[in-house]
C-alpha cells in the first residue's frame, strides 16, 4: 500500500501537469494518452510505478504557461505579507526577499503572453532538473524490483517450453540495459554516454522482439499450455519491460535534445498498449469459443492426449476369433511384443560421423566466437566534408586493455600530454567536483611514450576512475606500449589504443589541442552505417530531391528513405605504415552490386568499387512538401492531394493504407503525363520505410484558431518508384486526422 502512495503521488503531479493547459505540441497529446493508461492500471504496482516515472520524466519538458488570474493572486499575497512583515520585528533580509519575489510576479504580469513556448526551450537547465529527479526516482524504482522478480520468475518460468531463445534475449537485454541504467544513476551524463552506441542496438532489440504481433503469438501458446491467468500475468510483465524501455529512450533523448523522438515513443508505447490489449481479448477469445465447442460435443468423454499416445506405442487392437452367434465383433487388446534392440555396423557407423560432424560444427563456432572477440582494433577517424564531399582518413591502432564498457565508436576533445600540462591533467582526472566536459567522457588524451613524467602518470591511481573518452599512447623509438603493459592492465575504465612508430606521424599531422576526433571499435564496414559521422552537407534548404530518376545526380533518396549524396567518396587507412587490411576487404566487397545500389537506381561498373553514399547532415529535419520541387524530368506527384485537388487525368494513385484507420494518405505514383511509366497499376504495397518528417501543430493562417500538423515519410520501392504517406492532423489542438483529396478508398 506504501508504494501505492508514493507511486501515485508523483504520478498524479504530472497528471495535473499535462491536464493543466490546451497543448498543441504532439508530445502533450501523447502524453496525455499515456496518463490515461496509467489511471487505468489500478493497483498493479510494478506497471504503474515504471510507466509513472517515464510519465514523470516526459511531462518535464512541457512548459505550463501560468494564468493571468495565478499571477494576480500570487502578486495580492505576497504584498500582505510584505505588509504584515513591516509591522514585525523580523529581518529586514525577509522583507527584501519578499520584495524581490514581488518584483518578479509584476514583471510577469506586465510581460505577460499568451504565446509562450509550450515547450521547456533551456534544455541545459531541463537535463540538470532531470538528472536530480531521476537520482531520487531510481531509488523508488530499485524498490519495485522484488515485485518486477516475483512477476519475471513467473513468466520466465514458462518460457523454456514454448518461447525461442532470441525472445528470451531481446527482453534480457531490455531489463539488463535498465539496470545499467539504475546503477548509473548518480552519473547519468557519464551513464547515458556510454549508451550512445548501444542505443540502436537496444532500439533493434525492442523492436523485433516487442511488437504486438510478436507477442500475440506466445500469449496464445501460454494461453494453450498454461490458461488465461498466465497470460495476464504475461501481459502485465511486457508492460513492465516496455515501460522500462520508456524511461531509458525519454531520458536519452531528453539529453539529446530531441523531443520529436520523445513524441515518437510515447506514441509508439500507446498504439503497442492499446494493440496488444486488443490481442490479448482476441486470444482469450479464441479459447472461450473452444471450451465451449468442446463442452457441447462431449459429455463424459476424458482424454488424455499424454496417456493415449504412450498407450498406442505399447499395444494395438487385434480382432478376436469370429463367433457367428454374436452379432458384433469384439476386439481384444494385446501387449506388442518387444523386439531386443539391435545397433548393427551401419547404424554404428552413420552416428560416428554425425557426432564427429557435430563436434567439428561446436568447434568451428568456438574459434570463431574467440576470433570475433579476440578483435582489438580501433581506428582514429579523421573527416573532412563540404558541400556534396567527404574524405575519411583513418589510423589503425590496438585497444591493449580490458575495459568495462567500449562503445561502438567514442569522439571527444584531443588533449596532448606534456611535462608542462601534467599537472592540469592529473587535477582534471582527480578532482572531486570535475567539470561536466569530464562527466561527459568526451576528453581523449593523447600521450607520446618517450615522456618520462607523462608515461609514469598511466601508473597513477587516479587513472583508474578517471573519466575520459579513451587514452591514445603513442610508440617512440625508446618505449612502445609493451613498456606499460603491466600499468595498462590495471585500467579498465576506458580504452586504451596503441599507436605504432611508423603510424605516428601522421595521426600527429591531424590531432592537435583541441582538435576534435572520432574512435571507431566495430567492424570497420560499420563506419559506413553510421549517419552521423557518414554524412554532407547537402544544402537541402535550396538543393531538389531526385525521387524517380534512375542514376541520379546530387541529392536523391536512398533505399532507407533517407536522403543521400551521390558523389565518390576519398576513404584511406593506415597500419604500421601500409595500407590497412580492412581497407582492401572494404574495397573488395563494395565492388559487388547490393540490393540497395539497384533500388537507387545507380550504375554499376564492373571492378570499380562503389562505396555507399553518404547520407545528408539533417536529413530527416522537416521541410514543407508544398514549397518542395520536383528535380528536373520529375514531376511533383503529390501536390494534386497537398492542393486538395481531385484530377480525373491524374496519373497518381491516391488512397489509404487499412491499417492505419484512415490517418493517413498513401501517394503512389503509377506513372508521368508524358507516359513513362513509374510505379506501374500493379504496385500496391513498400516495405522499407524510412523516418518520419514532422511538422509543429501551427495555425492555417495569421488570423484562424484552426491548426494543422503534418508529418510524412518516403518509402524507396525501386528506381523509378517512391511512395509518399503524409498524416495530417487538423483543428485547434491537431488532433483530428485529415485525408488528403481523392484518398476515398483503402489501398
Amino acid at each position: 500500500m506504501e508504494k501505492i502512495k508514493k507511486t501515485a503521488a508523483y504520478c498524479s503531479e504530472s497528471l495535473d501537469k499535462v491536464r493543466s493547459s490546451e497543448w498543441s505540441a504532439p508530445v502533450a497529446s501523447a502524453l496525455g494518452v499515456t496518463g490515461s493508461i496509467i489511471e487505468g492500471l489500478g493497483n498493479f504496482v510494478p506497471g504503474l510505478g515504471i510507466l509513472g516515472g517515464a510519465f514523470k520524466m516526459g511531462s518535464e519538458v512541457l512548459n505550463p504557461q501560468p494564468k493571468l488570474s495565478d499571477l494576480r493572486k500570487t502578486e495580492k499575497s505576497l504584498r500582505l505579507d510584505i505588509e504584515k512583515l513591516k509591522h514585525k520585528s523580523v529581518s529586514p533580509l525577509a522583507i527584501e526577499s519578499l520584495s524581490k519575489d514581488l518584483g518578479n510576479i509584476q514583471n510577469s504580469i506586465e510581460n505577460f503572453n499568451n504565446t509562450q513556448s509550450e515547450l521547456i526551450e533551456d534544455f541545459q537547465r531541463l537535463k540538470l532538473d532531470v538528472n536530480d529527479q531521476f537520482k531520487i526516482m531510481a531509488k523508488e524504482m530499485r524498490s519495485l524490483e522484488s515485485d518486477v522478480k516475483e512477476l519475471k520468475d513467473i513468466v520466465t518460468a514458462t518460457f523454456e517450453l514454448i518461447v525461442d531463445q532470441r525472445y528470451k534475449d531481446g527482453i534480457e537485454s531490455i531489463e539488463a540495459a535498465y539496470q545499467t541504467f539504475l546503477d548509473g544513476s548518480n552519473n547519468i551524463d557519464a551513464t547515458l554516454a556510454s549508451f550512445d552506441y548501444y542505443i540502436v542496438e537496444l532500439q533493434t532489440n525492442f523492436n523485433q522482439h516487442l511488437k504486438p504481433e510478436k507477442i500475440e503469438e506466445y500469449l496464445r501458446i501460454i494461453k494453450n499450455y498454461h490458461g488465461p491467468e498466465m497470460c495476464h500475468q504475461m501481459f502485465n510483465y511486457i508492460l513492465v519491460v516496455k515501460s522500462k524501455y520508456l524511461q531509458i529512450m525519454t531520458i536519452y533523448y531528453i539529453h539529446k535534445k530531441d523531443v520529436g523522438r520523445i513524441t515518437c515513443n510515447y506514441e509508439r508505447f500507446n498504439e503497442h498498449y492499446f494493440e496488444l490489449k486488443e490481442r490479448m481479448e482476441k486470444v482469450l477469445a479464441e479459447e472461450t469459443k473452444f471450451v465451449e465447442d468442446v463442452q457441447k460435443n462431449s459429455t463424459n468423454v476424458e482424454i488424455d492426449p499424454i496417456s493415449m499416445r504412450r498407450d498406442t506405442d505399447r499395444m494395438k487392437l487385434v480382432q478376436s476369433d469370429a463367433k457367428p452367434a454374436s452379432s458384433f465383433q469384439t476386439f481384444k487388446i494385446e501387449e506388442t511384443k518387444k523386439e531386443p534392440f539391435r545397433f548393427d555396423q551401419k547404424k554404428k557407423f552413420i552416428l560416428a560421423i554425425a557426432v564427429s560432424a557435430l563436434v567439428l560444427l561446436i568447434f568451428i563456432i568456438v574459434v570463431a566466437v574467440v576470433l570475433s572477440k579476440s578483435d582489438k582494433s580501433a581506428f582514429l577517424m579523421e573527416k573532412s566534408s563540404g558541400f556534396g564531399s567527404i574524405t575519411i582518413q583513418m589510423v589503425k591502432g590496438l585497444t591493449i586493455n580490458s575495459p568495462k564498457h567500449t562503445a561502438h565508436k567514442v569522439s571527444g576533445t584531443v588533449e596532448f600530454c606534456t611535462d608542462q600540462k601534467l599537472d592540469s591533467i592529473l587535477q582534471g582526472i582527480s578532482s572531486k567536483r570535475r567539470s561536466l566536459q569530464n562527466l561527459a567522457n568526451n576528453k581523449i588524451i593523447v600521450m607520446d611514450l618517450s615522456s618520462t613524467k607523462c608515461r609514469d602518470l598511466i601508473g597513477q591511481k587516479e587513472m583508474k576512475t578517471a573519466k575520459l573518452a579513451t587514452l591514445i599512447l603513442l610508440d617512440s623509438s625508446t618505449h612502445d606500449s609493451k613498456s606499460v603493459k603491466k600499468a595498462v592492465k590495471a585500467i579498465t575504465a576506458f580504452p586504451i589504443i596503441s599507436i605504432l612508430l611508423k603510424d605516428v606521424k601522421q595521426v600527429t599531422s591531424y590531432t592537435k589541442d583541441g582538435s576534435f576526433l572520432d574512435v571507431w571499435f566495430d567492424d570497420f564496414q560499420e563506419i559506413f552505417k553510421d549517419e552521423d559521422f557518414y554524412s554532407v552537407e547537402c544544402n537541402l534548404n535550396t538543393q531538389c530531391m531526385h525521387l524517380t530518376t534512375p542514376h541520379p545526380q546530387q541529392v536523391y533518396l536512398g533505399c532507407d528513405g533517407i536522403p543521400k549524396f551521390r558523389t565518390n567518396p576519398t576513404v584511406r587507412c593506415t597500419y604500421n605504415g601500409v595500407a590497412c587490411p580492412e581497407l582492401a576487404k572494404a574495397e573488395t566487397k563494395f565492388k559487388s552490386f547490393s540490393t540497395c545500389d539497384d533500388i537507387e537506381g545507380l550504375p554499376y561498373k564492373k571492378g570499380m568499387t562503389m562505396w555507399p553514399q553518404p547520407t545528408c547532415a539533417n536529413g530527416t529535419n522537416y521541410k514543407q512538401l508544398k514549397t518542395t520541387k520536383a528535380c528536373p524530368g520529375e514531376e511533383p506527384f503529390w501536390s494534386d492531394a497537398l492542393s486538395d485537388r481531385i484530377s480525373k487525368l491524374s496519373n497518381t494513385k491516391t488512397c489509404y493504407p487499412s491499417s492505419t484507420s484512415k490517418k493517413s494518405t498513401l501517394i503512389i505514383p503509377q506513372k508521368m503525363s508524358s507516359g513513362k511509366e513509374l510505379c506501374g497499376t500493379k504496385v500496391k504495397s513498400c516495405k522499407r520505410w524510412g523516418p518520419w518528417f514532422d511538422s509543429l501543430c501551427v495555425p492555417t493562417s495569421t488570423w484562424s484558431k484552426d491548426k494543422i500538423q503534418t508529418r510524412y515519410r518516403y518509402c524507396k520501392y525501386s528506381a523509378t518508384c517512391t511512395f509518399l504517406e503524409i498524416e495530417q492532423k487538423k483543428g485547434t489542438a491537431c488532433k483530428d486526422y485529415h485525408l488528403m483529396a481523392g484518398a476515398t478508398s483503402r489501398c
